[in-house]
């Protein structure tokens, strides 16, 4: 039965007003239906204005602590050299100050390398691997070796990384920001009482 509506309201509407765009769009609607949009889903969440309202962060110190958190949750990834740009793309999601984001990336860069072991260490255990040796010399050897081979070689090291990452810097990182969201708004200064 669609497809007769279909094929009568082709011939109607091409009859009645010629090939002009109207025409057209009338034809477009009839055959799929009024125009939805091409995003959907998490495209549209990307895609709002009110980012900061679903996370809760009205206040601007709300706004200074989940900056400084999730700068600081990135800042420590195990994975050196891919920090900046996740800064700056979860900076530009969630409309957070991006000179905050970057200064706590780059200063927290010691700390990123001291963690790099325990996160390791953390998801071999939750994996049940074996250590892995990561000492410092051979891992710059084989790198300088080769690249390919080194990829190979470490990348369930870096996947055991991740995996410790995971378990412990999520609510490290929440508490940071609870801690700090009270820290900026007692620091904050109130406005005048008119």
């Amino acid at each position: 039965m669609r497809e007769l509506v279909i094929i009568l309201a082709d011939f109607f509407l091409r009859e009645a007003e010629g090939d002009s765009p109207q025409a057209r769009a009338a034809l477009t609607r009839a055959r799929f239906g009024p125009a939805r949009s091409v995003r959907g889903g998490w495209r549209d969440w990307l895609a709002r204005r009110e980012r900061r309202e679903d996370l809760g962060l009205a206040d601007p110190a709300a706004v200074v602590a989940a900056a400084v958190a999730i700068s600081f949750a990135i800042a420590i990834l195990p994975f050196i050299g891919l920090t900046t740009l996740l800064c700056l793309v979860a900076g530009r999601l969630f409309h957070l100050n991006q000179v905050v984001m970057q200064i706590i990336n780059h200063t927290a860069f010691p700390l990123q390398v001291l963690l790099i072991v325990p996160f390791v260490r953390i998801g071999e255990t939750i994996a049940g691997a074996r250590h892995f040796s990561l000492k410092p010399s051979a891992i710059i050897e084989e790198f300088n070796r080769s690249v390919p081979d080194f990829m190979a070689k470490f990348w369930l090291t870096g996947l055991h990384g991740l995996i410790g990452w995971a378990l412990t810097v999520p609510l490290a990182c929440w508490l940071l920001h609870l801690i700090l969201r009270r820290t900026f708004r007692r620091l904050t200064p109130k406005p005048p009482a008119p």
